[in-house]
């Protein structure tokens, strides 16, 4: 705090904000190692260095399995209250599930609180409604659990025809990722999941 002497005394507030880089240089250092070139290609993808980077493959828009699967994601998503952008960002990314002739990445952007969460989240019950094998992956534990609460959420609301929260599992340590703070996610937890079948295995 300072002093201003030229306006009857009236203190100056300085605001000072501070940001924690931890998280980005764990980014950087992950796609960009020690080793000469490792994963730049990445880097480059996402950043569409060259202007075909990204576009969809023609080959695989044209298939009967792409309009299916397109339609089908269509269907679910409408009850998801999303809005265009984030229909397109799903939609987007469930068109490349049949590409087998190129290597696209998928890059979601959006400042805080435009529902990227939300978008991932139904990304991934569109893929898991297509029987689709998939990793989710987060720089930060919450980021990883609201994730996964949404996605629970989604299959709780909309699933009817799979075998409940069967083909979904969240697992890290679990003091870190402070699990117990998110009641909910018990029955999708490694941890829990593994307890319980082993009390089962012993009645």
């Amino acid at each position: 705090m300072e002093i201003n002497s030229r306006n009857n005394n009236t203190p100056k507030l300085y605001a000072i904000y501070l940001l924690n880089l931890t998280t980005n240089v764990r980014v950087w250092k992950a796609l960009n190692s020690e080793l000469e070139g490792a994963n730049m290609n990445m880097i480059k993808k996402v950043l569409l260095a060259s202007s075909n980077n990204g576009e969809d493959c023609q080959l695989c828009i044209s298939g009967e399995n792409h309009n299916a699967a397109c339609s089908k994601v269509q269907t679910m998503i409408q009850s998801q209250n999303l809005n265009e952008s984030q229909k397109n960002a799903v939609l987007s990314c469930v068109s490349m599930r049949e590409c087998h002739h190129s290597d696209t990445v998928k890059l979601i952007w959006g400042p805080p609180g435009t529902g990227k969460t939300k978008t991932v989240a139904s990304l991934l019950f569109s893929l898991l409604k297509l029987k689709t094998r998939t990793l989710a992956c987060a720089p930060t534990n919450t980021a990883v659990l609201e994730v996964a609460a949404r996605l629970q959420n989604l299959v709780k609301k909309h699933d009817t025809d799979t075998y409940g929260y069967g083909d979904i599992v969240i697992f890290g340590n679990r003091s870190r990722m402070k699990v117990d703070s998110y009641w909910c996610l018990k029955d999708i937890f490694l941890d829990y999941r593994a307890r319980s079948l082993k009390a089962i295995s012993f009645v």
